[in-house]
């Protein structure tokens, strides 16, 4: 994938949709399933064409006529090229197909954000654990795009790459708090000679849950370390809006989040301790060959039967 321009990609229009997002230049799948009756059905011919026209006024659409792929009965995908989404901002892919000879279109909102490389590696399990998180901060409106206020600022970065990046320190946390200790990655080994040593993958199926727990609660210790530097205006006579505040509330926010999520954190690890290997210490140890018979109320390990202890 080539570096392209970094543009923000701006607030969405105004109205009630949930966007898709895909990063600039990348290679996402997206997907639709046909229900007719609740039941999924191919429409005519197997055929469906995708095309995607940008949310601004007189744009001329991105690309047109472009098939989708169809991944079993009634579900079809497509999966942009690079030159798709070039352009930071917010489209529409619009699905048309025809069901017993009656054309139908099903529009996708689409937001193809900066390029950001710490959230273009995770694999696809990763980044829906990363849009799980995200959506519990979108509807701050602290911010012209929705969200936390950092993104109105310059001189700060968040987006759903440093949530990437704060999703990493959630699994090395995870891994050395408590027993046993564990070596879960995002991704499991690499096969780049010239990478690190990484461990498992982590296991996504059955955990997905602690890790959209604890990636929220990085998540709010990341905002309440940002608000820390909120400075206090002094001798100011424009009205301004202090934020100083904020690390305080975000604090009583971080106590109920903890607490469900200490919860599962425990579940996890005891589970974790049947699935190691077991080790088993049959003979000798600390004490040699005395242990099992020479050490009162420890004979029951071998079948030697005393009359007398001497």
């Amino acid at each position: 994938m080539s570096v392209l321009p970094n543009p923000a990609p701006g607030p969405p229009p105004a109205n009630l949709e949930d966007y898709v997002y895909v990063s600039q230049g990348g290679n996402d799948q997206v997907g639709i399933i046909i229900n007719i009756g609740g039941v999924p059905t191919d429409p005519d011919g197997g055929l469906v064409l995708v095309a995607m026209t940008p949310d601004t006024a007189g744009a001329g659409p991105v690309f047109s006529g472009n098939e989708a792929v169809r991944q079993y009965t009634g579900a079809y995908t497509y999966t942009f090229l690079s030159t798709d989404t070039a352009t930071a901002g917010h489209y529409h892919l619009a699905w048309t197909y025809q069901i017993q000879g009656v054309p139908d279109t099903f529009m996708t909102p689409i937001e193809v954000g900066p390029y950001n490389p710490a959230y273009d590696v995770l694999p696809p399990e990763a980044k829906a654990i990363v849009n799980l998180v995200w959506a519990k901060f979108e509807d701050i409106y602290d911010s012209q795009f929705g969200g936390p206020h950092l993104q109105s600022y310059f001189q700060s970065h968040f987006s759903r790459g440093r949530m990437a990046q704060l999703l990493q320190i959630t699994i090395l946390q995870i891994n050395t708090t408590m027993q046993p200790v564990n070596s879960y990655s995002i991704a499991g080994p690499l096969s780049d000679p010239n990478a690190p040593p990484m461990g498992p993958e982590f296991p996504y199926q059955q955990w997905s849950g602690l890790l959209v727990a604890g990636l929220s609660i990085e998540t709010i210790k990341h905002l309440m370390r940002s608000y820390v530097e909120e400075p206090l205006g002094e001798n100011v006579t424009a009205a301004r809006m202090t934020r100083r505040d904020y690390l305080d509330r975000w604090g009583t926010i971080l106590g109920t989040e903890q607490e469900a999520y200490n919860q599962m954190l425990e579940v996890f690890k005891i589970r974790q301790m049947f699935t190691l290997q077991p080790r088993v210490l049959v003979s000798g140890g600390v004490f040699g060959n005395f242990g099992p018979t020479r050490l009162m109320g420890n004979a029951a390990a071998r079948p030697r039967y005393w009359t007398r202890w001497y």
